[in-house]
């Protein structure tokens, strides 16, 4: 008789989740919204959660959900992140998600789910301007039918990276099998940002948020890092807004306490204007840049960019004055 009860109970809890999991990939479905601290410390656990609800009509059967988290590469979250999923009413709580994998393609695009989120402008960078983000996603590891409307809750846990910074962590919730339909007809999946501020822990303070004149591609970089800074003519009226040609003066602080500086009005340290509008980039090795030896390491670098006859410079905010440069830290990782 005890065997026969267990049986009976388990086929029932079977029934459970077997609808849950329906529920989760019908019709439209909608992130309500996003519990996330406002402030964390560098390196601490952060625990988030999404509050979501489906819309069903008719029966939609055999789909699996799909959870995507938009975090700073530096936080190596795929490693570091869990995420659950719970629905009390159908009987299931804390279902753990698995990593999505690479070979699993986006229905509509044909490549990895994570690259479609980053490419789709619907989600991409979720009001970041700094492209040192990534997607990373997760799905169910069972497949829902379903054919009444529910709510449901998605738990992520991670852990932030070392660096300060201020930055919008995205989220996104669909299925596999509607995959990212085209703006109209998207009602199969949702996206939210929130906006975390992480204190306490190494560097300057990386705004991947605000709008800045001048800033690095890559917010965690080493010396050894091919970078790029960016230069917006028109974000801020300066002394540099009507100037054609763009250069950069530099200095490099070494581990070792040495100073180097690089100015110049060669092609070397030019920017590369961009055809038709006021924006310019400048490509650079570090360790070239500076011409350092195999012993010597960058720590962190001050800068002003300069016009054609050196006579006008502006450095962080668009300052003139010559205590506010363009800072970066680099990172020895």
């Amino acid at each position: 008789m005890r065997i026969k009860f267990f049986r009976k109970k388990n086929f029932w809890s079977f029934l459970a989740v077997t609808g849950l999991l329906a529920l989760i990939i019908a019709c439209s479905t909608d992130i309500v919204s996003v519990d996330q601290p406002s402030e964390a410390d560098a390196g601490s656990n952060l625990t988030v959660t999404v509050n979501c609800k489906i819309d069903a009509a008719g029966t939609n059967l055999g789909k699996t959900l799909v959870v995507g988290f938009l975090v700073p590469k530096s936080w190596n979250a795929a490693q570091h992140t869990s995420v659950f999923y719970t629905c009390i009413p159908m009987g299931a709580n804390n279902e753990k998600m698995s990593l999505m994998p690479v070979s699993e393609k986006e229905t509509t695009s044909q490549i990895p789910w994570a690259d479609a989120l980053m490419q789709d402008k619907r989600y991409a960078l979720m009001g970041n301007i700094v492209n040192d983000m990534e997607w990373v996603v997760f799905r169910s590891t069972k497949t829902y039918d379903i054919n009444s409307s529910i709510t449901f809750e998605v738990k992520l846990v991670t852990k932030t990276g070392a660096q300060n910074m201020l930055v919008n962590l995205g989220y996104f919730v669909g299925n596999t099998s509607n995959g990212l339909e085209a703006p109209g007809n998207d009602k199969f999946h949702d996206g939210r940002y929130a906006r975390l501020t992480v204190t306490n822990g190494t560097g300057d303070l990386i705004d991947f948020v605000n709008p800045q004149i001048a800033m690095m591609e890559l917010a965690k970089a080493t010396d050894n890092d091919i970078q790029t800074i960016f230069y917006d003519g028109d974000l801020v009226e300066t002394p540099l807004s009507s100037e054609s040609k763009i250069y950069l003066c530099a200095k490099a602080y070494t581990a070792t306490g040495e100073v180097i500086e690089r100015c110049g009005k060669t092609q070397d340290f030019a920017f590369k204007p961009t055809p038709g509008i006021n924006k310019f980039r400048f490509d650079f090795w570090p360790r070239s840049f500076f011409g350092l030896h195999q012993n010597q390491s960058i720590q962190r670098m001050e800068y002003f960019l300069t016009d054609a006859a050196n006579a006008k410079k502006i450095g962080y905010g668009g300052s003139t004055s010559d205590n506010e440069p363009f800072r970066f830290t680099f990172n020895c990782e």
